[in-house]
């Protein structure tokens, strides 16, 4: 199952926000990540 299938079957999102689909994909490939990311805007 893919991320972004994921994402629509527990969160019932289509899309991710910026930046969060890159960052999975990188958590998922195996690579240290830290990330940052204002909350509760578009």
């Amino acid at each position: 199952m893919t991320a972004q299938q994921i994402l629509k079957k527990y969160f019932n999102y289509d899309n991710f926000r910026a930046a969060q689909e890159e960052i999975i994909s990188e958590i998922l490939s195996g690579t240290n990540v830290i990330a940052i990311l204002p909350t509760g805007g578009w």
